[in-house]
């Protein structure tokens, strides 16, 4: 009798792990979605406004304004272990992470080169690698 109770109790317990797994993926999901949006956001500010320097200004703004809120995500999902996400999903979130810093690169790219743009970018593309930082 006392061996079933612990097998049952064990049994239960790697039930409730492997549910806790597909939560673990979800959460990482949203956090793809809220970061591909905020990248996307940030982009589009620069890309939107009438004059770089402006839309660099705006999309510091942007930034500065959500810094605390992706950076808590980020912080909340970075030390998930390896064996409560699926494949699919770890490769998602490199691929994705990897996509979104290119997106912001490209404005390194774009107006780098500007003595009076360059300081302007080089501190967004800090700061937003700065929100990700291990």
């Amino acid at each position: 009798m006392y061996r079933k109770s612990i097998s049952l109790v064990l049994v239960l317990a790697c039930l409730a792990l492997l549910a806790g797994c597909g939560k673990k993926d979800d959460q990482i999901s949203t956090f793809i979605s809220d970061v591909n949006s905020f990248t996307d956001e940030l982009v589009k500010k620069v890309d939107a406004a009438p004059n770089p320097s402006q839309g660099l200004d705006d999309a510091q703004s942007y930034l500065d304004s959500r810094k605390s809120e992706i950076k808590g995500k980020f912080d909340s999902i970075k030390n998930i272990g390896e064996n409560q996400v699926t494949e699919d999903t770890k490769k998602k979130l490199q691929e994705n992470m990897f996509q979104d810093g290119m997106k912001v690169g490209q404005l390194t790219a774009k107006y780098g080169s500007d003595p009076e743009l360059s300081p302007k970018v080089k501190k967004l593309t800090q700061d937003f690698q700065d929100l990700f930082k291990m």
